[in-house]
């Protein structure tokens, strides 16, 4: 017989992915009130900071706890009004609702890494927000 050889990482991987694929409970719910706090005092000091290279740490930090707060926010959502629309619309609301969640994940993921791309080749996210002010 042939043993499937698994890397011994890989449930922890697989449990860190199912927590934040169904983010609107147990700890990434903890880390949704606490990014409220974080975000409060990054969001002023990246204004502060903009122009400077202070302002790089800062924008890196943004650029992963936005998205990450995103994700259980949306979570939320979809936990709230998926069950009601796939009723609604298909009758399978568990394969609908899980849809849904991917899609979320995926927004997550694709909106980390542009905000990575745009703190570290760009002008930052607070740099790129001030240019709509800029004549």
């Amino acid at each position: 017989s042939s043993k499937r050889h698994t890397s011994p990482t890989a449930p922890l991987i697989g449990n860190m992915a199912s927590k934040l694929f169904k983010a609107d409970s147990g700890i990434p719910y903890k880390y949704y009130h606490t990014s409220h706090i974080c975000l409060a005092g990054m969001a002023p000091a990246s204004l502060y900071l903009s122009p400077s290279k202070l302002s790089m740490p800062v924008d890196l930090a943004l650029a992963v706890t936005i998205p990450l707060h995103m994700q259980v926010g949306m979570n939320h959502v979809v936990t709230d009004y998926a069950p009601k629309l796939c009723n609604f619309v298909w009758k399978k609301h568990p394969v609908c609702t899980a849809a849904q969640r991917s899609v979320v994940m995926g927004m997550t993921g694709a909106t980390i890494l542009g905000l990575t791309k745009l703190a570290l080749e760009g002008k930052g996210l607070v740099g790129t927000a001030k240019e709509f002010w800029r004549p």
